[in-house]
């Protein structure tokens, strides 16, 4: 009997735990959907067109949960896509993409955004952001967004075109800098760019 009683009290703990470890999970989760960059964290800079050497890449797209994510493929002969910044080259490693935007400057949400992830070989990162808005077509993102229309979960599909890196951001080069950490650095573009209607109906589509 006691041997029941105490094995009854044991389950009861487990499940008390589990449901603890998942409440406290789901709060995480929660809390990393949407971070606000506050305006004494940063600092308003203007980058130099020399600081960012970004080149076409081909990318394999993936989704996962509403996000868009776009990989490099390496190709022989080719310079890969690097921010110069601070005395140190920065590869990019990753762009997604999100709709709506999960960084939000000021408290203001946009209906999309490009976030490229770079790593410096010390072992710094480098994040660079753009904000979406609705308007005319991004020529640069035009077959991203016909393969997020079509894309499958778990698949991944290489475009065939090489995308314009450089057309992801503001070409005024104003942006918004702060640092989340020691080794990691955002650089935050003021102006937003573009997509069309359709683009934006094709990137919302995805599950």
């Amino acid at each position: 009997m006691k041997k029941k009683y105490f094995l009854g009290i044991g389950l009861a703990v487990l499940v008390v735990l589990v449901v603890g470890a998942l409440i406290w999970s789901a709060q995480q989760n929660k809390n990393a959907k949407e971070t606000t960059i506050h305006q004494n964290d940063v600092k308003q800079i203007k980058l130099t067109r020399d600081e960012l050497k970004f080149q076409p890449d081909f990318f394999e797209v993936s989704r996962s949960k509403g996000t868009l994510c776009l990989t490099p493929v390496k190709a022989e002969h080719k310079k890969e896509s690097e921010v110069f910044y601070q005395k140190q080259n920065y590869k990019l490693k990753k762009v997604q993409l999100f709709f709506p935007s999960k960084k939000l400057l000021k408290d203001k949400k946009y209906p999309g955004e490009i976030r490229m992830q770079h790593q410096a070989k010390s072992g710094d990162k480098l994040t660079v952001i753009s904000y979406v808005e609705r308007g005319k077509e991004n020529f640069a993102l035009k077959e991203t967004s016909e393969i997020a229309k079509k894309l499958k979960k778990n698949e991944k599909i290489k475009t065939q075109d090489p995308v314009s890196t450089l057309a992801l951001i503001s070409q005024d080069y104003r942006v918004v800098r702060y640092k989340q950490s020691e080794k990691q650095l955002y650089l935050v573009f003021n102006q937003p760019i573009t997509l069309s209607q359709k683009e934006f109906d094709s990137f919302k589509s995805m599950k």
